[in-house]
């Protein structure tokens, strides 16, 4: 998966079919390491952990 911006609204898409996999909704999105990824909103240090189907695994913190 591939970590895409528009503005200040991250999200991911599947880079094989192009297709949005997570909605830009995050201010901060990093790459999936295990199949596990961090997540921020707005430009606090708080963030979120989820998997590759956007199933959030530790909320924001």
């Amino acid at each position: 998966m591939l970590g895409v911006c528009n503005g200040n609204n991250c999200g991911y898409l599947n880079v094989e079919t192009g297709q949005v996999v997570i909605k830009p909704q995050y201010y901060y999105v990093y790459d999936f390491k295990e199949g596990v990824t961090r997540v921020g909103k707005y430009s606090s240090s708080s963030y979120s952990y989820m998997d590759t189907t956007g199933e959030v695994i530790v909320p924001l913190e």
